[in-house]
């Protein structure tokens, strides 16, 4: 069975460098300069995209998604239909599990339900 390496390779750099045609040597190996690129001379193309969660989907993902996956907020028979109604199950909630939360929190926490999820005015 024959080493699929080369052919890896090769795809690898196609992608890399998709406008390119790279030939193999007779040998079945990439050419030189292929074989001695550094990784700062490959641009990318490609920037990440910066992402910073707020501090209501962090209060909530550390403390209620356990319970309260995503279903329990898109589910057809919702009991809240308000948004001071959405403030106060946050509120109820946070009590039973005796987070201690102030305003803020709960605040933060209501208004990451509210634009994940809810929508309500």
């Amino acid at each position: 069975m024959k080493s699929i390496l080369p052919a890896v390779l090769l795809g690898l750099v196609l992608i890399i460098f998709p406008g390119d045609v790279v030939a193999l040597n007779r040998d079945g190996n990439l050419p030189s300069h292929i074989n001695n690129l550094q990784p700062d001379s490959i641009k990318q193309k490609v920037q990440p995209v910066q992402y910073k969660p707020t501090r209501g989907q962090m209060l909530y993902e550390n403390h209620c998604f356990t319970c309260h996956e995503c279903q329990m907020h898109i589910r057809a028979n919702t009991k809240v239909k308000k948004l001071s109604q959405l403030r106060y199950f946050v509120l109820i909630h946070s009590r039973e599990l005796k987070l201690q939360w102030g305003d803020d929190e709960r605040d933060a926490v209501t208004k990451y339900l509210n634009e994940r999820y809810y929508k309500l005015p």
